[in-house]
């Protein structure tokens, strides 16, 4: 079954992952260390595309994400306040030692645009161990603020050689390369975002992501940026149907926001175009 006849259907496979209180019990500082770790994501401001020009999705930052029983364990457990994303950052531990604490430590700097800060810290996570993909995508999401889209792109690349399936390095990767008008590259990248959630997220009834919880409202976000991003993309290079598609697609996941009113009247302005 190929990429568009998969998106008219719906995905029957389990919801992510969520933990019991006798699996978290068993769970050592280390995992939730290593949780924190692979949970760390980016957000985008897509409200102010330009579909003429098809200018990609805006980076504006990073948070942690984790079902909230993972983050209840974090904060009643001694010695990892420095993993709390609600903890005031002054009260977090000023030296950090493990790699997770390093990544949180670099989150910090860099949402408070200490960017030279942050470039340190996952320095130094990096210098713990080099195989860690999320060190090089948050290195990368530094250099993309910095405006340094080469070196950007040597992280995420370097992320994904690690972890294939790091979605928001692929999607990052996906900015970059269009950027550099190197389109089919781009959607390749998207392609691989698209595909992973479609496969492998149990993804909304129609109408109903007001209802989802944090976690999962995060993938089906990044499903909706693929998409709005390829679906531009097919239409700067003419390929209409395709794109109608896509932004059929967000219609559907979610057609109440500002992503599915703006896909609306894009699908609106493509039936003209084909029709006349």
């Amino acid at each position: 079954m190929g990429f568009f006849d998969r998106l008219k259907k719906k995905s029957k496979n389990g919801r992510l992952k969520f933990y019991t209180p006798e699996e978290l019990e068993k769970m050592s500082d280390e995992d939730l260390a290593k949780m924190v770790e692979e949970n760390t994501i980016s957000m985008y401001d897509d409200t102010h595309m330009d579909l003429e020009k098809g200018i990609p999705a805006k980076y504006v930052g990073t948070r942690i994400t984790l079902p909230a029983n993972v983050q209840m364990e974090i904060m009643n457990r001694k010695g990892l306040d420095y993993l709390n994303p609600f903890k005031d950052p002054e009260k977090a531990r000023e030296r950090p030692e493990t790699i997770a604490e390093w990544h949180k430590k670099g989150i910090m700097a860099s949402r408070s645009k200490n960017y030279e800060e942050a470039m340190k810290c996952f320095d130094k996570a990096l210098e713990l161990d080099p195989n860690v993909a999320n060190s090089w995508f948050n290195k990368g999401q530094v250099f993309m603020h910095l405006e340094n889209y080469e070196e950007a792109m040597h992280c995420f690349v370097k992320a994904l050689e690690l972890n294939h399936n790091h979605l928001d390095a692929s999607f990052h990767l996906a900015l970059i390369l269009v950027r550099q008008g190197r389109k089919e590259e781009s959607m390749k990248c998207l392609l691989h975002v698209i595909e992973f959630i479609e496969r492998n997220v149990a993804l909304p009834e129609i109408g109903a992501f007001d209802m989802l919880k944090p976690e999962e409202r995060f993938y089906i976000q990044l499903l909706i940026d693929a998409l709005n991003n390829q679906g531009i993309i097919l239409g700067t290079l003419g390929r209409d149907t395709e794109a109608l598609i896509c932004f059929e697609r967000i219609s559907e996941l979610d057609p109440n926001d500002v992503f599915g009113i703006n896909a609306k009247n894009v699908i609106n302005e493509i039936h003209q175009r084909i029709n006349s």
